[in-house]
């Protein structure tokens, strides 16, 4: 947390019309000349040797680093909370532009639902929904997309954000769970967890997830091993009907 005293150095004042005018622009602002850039959309700003991250996504880490422009960005981080590389989560904007959306919309990243703000959360998907690399398995060849059948692969990557596709054959509602279950075994295969009341209770309509079965579906998030892969819901967005 030591780093972090210096960021407060360079906040500013200015620019707070862009806070008001964009749903991922809001919290803290900073800014600085950008310095230093990583894999996995680590950078930093010259002079502050606090790393950032862009937040709300995964960006590709095999094979390049991330692009970012040259010059001054301005950075809006909601809290000082660090992700687990030490990394402060910042949406970064350059001349006006959002730099997320940017990348999504080459297709170099993947949108992680991390964020609060559902507006933030349906710019994130409309941007990635943009890009042209999903077309050819782009995201499969890089290990991140798989087949709800692929269960084989996916046990293999417990921990990891990944995108799985494919039909809802049942649903088993619950009196604190609602499950969507992607084959016949539901203790082997793989399962979509919902719950419906406590911490990580379910930000959204239960009636859209009700009407599920049958249906062909993208499915986001970190991957478990729990009697077979399964991920945990907890906001609507993760869901999406592919026709």
């Amino acid at each position: 947390m030591r780093n972090l005293i210096a960021i407060w150095v360079i906040v500013l004042l200015g620019g707070r019309a862009l806070a008001a005018d964009h749903p991922c622009a809001s919290g803290t602002q900073i800014s600085g000349e950008l310095d230093a850039i990583g894999r996995g959309g680590t950078f930093r700003l010259a002079g502050v040797k606090q790393d950032f991250v862009l937040a709300d996504i995964v960006v590709e880490e095999i094979g390049e680093t991330l692009d970012l422009p040259a010059g001054e960005l301005v950075l809006f981080f909601l809290s000082r909370s660090l992700d687990r590389y030490g990394r402060l989560p910042v949406h970064a904007f350059h001349k006006g532009a959002w730099i997320q959306q940017d990348i999504l919309r080459r297709g170099k990243a993947l949108t992680l639902i991390e964020t609060n703000d559902r507006n933030c959360r349906k710019a994130l998907l409309d941007a990635e929904s943009k890009n042209t690399a999903r077309k050819g398995n782009y995201w499969r060849a890089k290990g991140i997309e798989f087949r709800a059948t692929d269960l084989d692969l996916l046990s293999t990557k417990a921990g990891y954000f990944v995108l799985v596709t494919g039909v809802v054959r049942s649903i088993g509602d619950r009196s604190r769970r609602l499950y969507l279950n992607f084959g016949e075994n539901w203790a082997h295969d793989f399962t979509v967890s919902i719950a419906k009341q406590g911490a990580g209770k379910f930000k959204g309509s239960m009636g859209f997830l009700t009407q599920l079965k049958d249906k062909k579906v993208l499915v986001r998030g970190v991957l478990e091993n729990n009697q077979g892969p399964l991920i945990r819901v907890i906001d609507e967005t993760q869901i999406q009907i592919i026709n």
